[in-house]
């Protein structure tokens, strides 16, 4: 999630927030409340969002997003070493994810995945801690 800064220059400017939700109704099948608040935001008269509102946005920005690279690694090679070395990681939650997410067979991973997919290769010394 983007700091206070990013989130408050977004809300208040119209045309930054219209064309992002424009953006991003057009570059994923968005269904229900989804696609509703996008096309709602896209089309917004007011000259701000509420703080959630913006939130909200960039959270469905994030998971429109696909991730093929974490800091350079590819993700693919990432998640078949993860799973490889999922057994070593001390949440049960996090090898469910790790399964999942090889079961899946794809080399990309959301951005609203990428945070605690990173957390996890960490853990697992796939990346360096400084990275």
């Amino acid at each position: 999630m983007p700091d206070y800064k990013a989130i408050n220059r977004i809300r208040r400017s119209p045309d930054a927030f219209k064309a992002l939700a424009g953006h991003i109704l057009t570059a994923k099948h968005w269904r229900g409340r989804a696609k509703q608040f996008l096309a709602d935001v896209a089309h917004y008269r007011h000259s701000e969002l509420t703080m959630r509102q913006c939130e909200l946005l960039i959270k469905l920005r994030d998971s429109a997003e696909s991730v093929t690279r974490i800091r350079g690694f590819s993700v693919s090679i990432l998640i078949e070493s993860a799973y490889l070395a999922r057994l070593d990681l001390d949440d049960d939650e996090d090898i469910k994810r790790v399964e999942s997410l090889y079961r899946r067979g794809k080399g990309t991973i959301s951005g609203l995945q990428a945070g605690w997919f990173r957390r996890i290769c960490r853990e697992l010394d796939l990346i360096e801690h400084y990275i």
